[in-house]
Order: structure tokens, then C-alpha cells, then sequence
């Protein structure tokens, strides 16, 4: 599912002062801020799409007409390269995200996400569709380093993205979640030291990378966006929410 997000583009797009962004689902909610600060700054419009990341790559395969994806991995982004449809050399890291392991109820903080998976677990845990997510597939290879009881494939729920499977456990609707970190910093109402930091080397580090795509190359606005991406303030703004930024 495609989640558009534009108050304006539509107009600005036939003056040339509009661009389109692909997002990943697990960035949306840091990209309406960094929006926020670059139409302001710009008197530029940005119209935001946002989906899973393999959503958008295939979406962008079959001609949609995005200027930018800002992906939740490295590798889409290099397949595009690969494939001529994104502008050569043009990438880069924008963030770097974690996951956190939470419970449905943040007022019992997890203070070991191991000790209570390998501890014969029996609730339900949500991740994201390690299909089309780079989230879900980090969250799948942190469970292929545990000794889970025989029946978890059976209580084990799959979001079609981060956002939905952070929702899951937000309202309850399962026990416990494998989330994207900035998930818990944007919801104003758990406190992100209840959910347990998982860490980094039980999987693929998440480098999220930024793309110009082709059908942009000679297009200002898109440019400029890729631009303030990188700028000190934008990192600044990126690393409130949650990730790690690259210097």
C-alpha cells in the first residue's frame, strides 16, 4: 500500500518547483519535519510517497513518477544504480537505523529482549515482512540467532511495513514487537528506555541510503532537496529521531 502525503505538488509540479520522495514507511515521520524545515527555507514543494521499501522499488520499476527515494536499505538503491535508473554516483547514507524490542505495555520496561525470547517464550511477536522491509529482515535474522519453541512460527505476525507493526504493538493487538528505534521516538506516548535496544551485531547493519532517480537528473528542486539532505541541520533533525548519522 502507498501512503501520498501533498498539499501542493500537484500545482508546483508545472512550474518545476515541486519533487517527488519515495520514503521508506520506518522514516515517514522524520521526512514530514525535514519537509517541513525545506519548504520553508526553499519555497520549494515536496510531495512524499511512502510504502516499504521493496513497495517502492517495485513501484519505481514499473514508471512511477518519483524523483528521490530515501530507502530503509542499501541495497535497493544500488539495484537502481545498477539498473540505470537512478543518476550514477548520487547515493548516499543518510541515516543509519536500530532496532528496539517493546512490549505491548510500556509501562513494564524490557530489560533483556533476549532473556525474554530464549526464556520459552509464548506470546505473539510482530516484525515487518522481511519481503519487502529491511527492518522485517533484520528483525528475521535477530531471531535466526535464538532457540525459539517449535510452535513461535505460528504466534510470529508480519506488518506489511515498520509503521504497521509498530501500531500492533502500540494497541496490543500482539505481546511484543521487533520495531524500527525511531518508531518508539515518535510516538510521544512510551518512553523510548522502556523497549529494549537490540543490538547491532545480531544483524545487517541498517545504512539507509538516498537516491536521485533518472527521471530528475536535470531537475533543480530534486537537487536541491538531495542538498539539504545532507546538510548539518538535516542530520542534526535526522539523529533527534532516533538514528545514527555518518559523518
Amino acid at each position: 500500500m502507498l501512503l501520498l502525503l501533498s498539499s501542493t505538488a500537484c500545482d508546483s509540479e508545472k512550474t518545476g518547483n515541486s519533487v517527488t520522495v519515495a520514503v521508506a514507511a520506518n522514516f515517514l515521520t522524520t521526512a514530514q519535519e525535514l519537509v517541513a524545515d525545506f519548504e520553508a527555507s526553499s519555497g520549494l514543494h515536496v510531495q512524499l510517497v511512502s510504502a516499504s521499501t521493496g513497495v517502492l522499488h517495485a513501484q519505481i520499476i514499473n514508471g512511477a513518477p518519483f524523483d528521490v527515494l530515501l530507502a530503509a536499505d542499501q541495497n535497493s538503491p544500488q539495484r537502481l544504480e545498477a539498473d540505470g535508473r537512478s543518476v550514477a554516483g548520487s547515493r548516499f547514507v543518510y541515516a543509519v537505523g536500530a532496532l528496539s524490542f517493546c512490549r505491548a505495555n510500556g509501562e513494564q520496561p524490557v530489560a533483556d529482549g533476549l532473556a525474554v525470547l530464549n526464556n520459552n517464550f509464548a506470546g505473539r511477536l510482530a516484525i515487518a515482512n522481511p519481503a519487502v522491509a529491511p527492518y522485517g529482515l533484520a528483525a528475521e535474522q535477530v531471531l535466526a540467532t535464538l532457540e525459539l519453541p517449535a510452535d513461535f512460527p505460528q504466534r510470529l505476525v508480519k506488518g506489511e511495513n515498520v509503521t504497521q507493526t509498530y501500531a500492533m504493538v502500540a494497541t496490543g493487538s500482539v505481546d511484543y514487537g521487533l520495531v524500527a528505534r525511531a518508531s518508539v521516538f515518535g510516538d510521544g506516548t512510551r518512553d523510548p528506555a522502556s523497549c529494549w535496544p537490540v543490538p547491532t551485531r545480531l544483524h545487517a547493519p541498517l545504512r539507509q541510503e538516498a537516491v536521485l532517480l533518472s527521471r530528475a537528473a536535470a531537475k533543480p528542486a530534486a537537487a536541491a532537496f538531495m542538498t539539504f539532505l545532507q546538510s548539518s541541520a538535516a542530520q542534526a533533525l535526522i539523529a533527534r529521531h532516533g538514528y545514527g548519522v555518518e559523518p
